[in-house]
């Protein structure tokens, strides 16, 4: 299964950044497509304000599903999680040039609709 094609043909049927990545890894989190439709409905073009892309928050919402912290990871979980985001952030900033969406997309017009 190719994760990326899935984000992307995802994506060109014009749904946002985030669902785009949660759609491509719905079997690995067991989200239905509803369930990420409705979780990421409002993270397209940085939460609409050009903030943090929604690819990346989609990629930090997987991190959760698969490594969450909760209270029976305690502290290492919480450790464990915060640097598996910390390195996807850097990760998505290396390729991207930043983790803004209006850096990497600078159309302000998208942040409204």
């Amino acid at each position: 299964m190719d994760r990326i094609k899935i984000a992307i043909d995802t994506h060109h049927s014009g749904l946002n950044c985030c669902t785009s990545v949660l759609m491509a890894f719905r079997d690995k989190i067991g989200l239905t497509e509803q369930q990420c439709y409705g979780i990421s409905s409002g993270m397209g073009g940085g939460l609409r304000t050009g903030n943090v892309c929604g690819a990346l928050i989609g990629g930090v919402m997987v991190l959760g599903m698969l490594f969450p912290h909760d209270p029976t990871t305690g502290a290492a979980g919480k450790a464990y999680n915060a640097e598996l985001t910390k390195k996807l952030q850097s990760r998505f900033a290396s390729k991207q040039g930043d983790t803004l969406c209006c850096v990497i997309k600078p159309c302000k017009a998208q942040y409204q609709s």
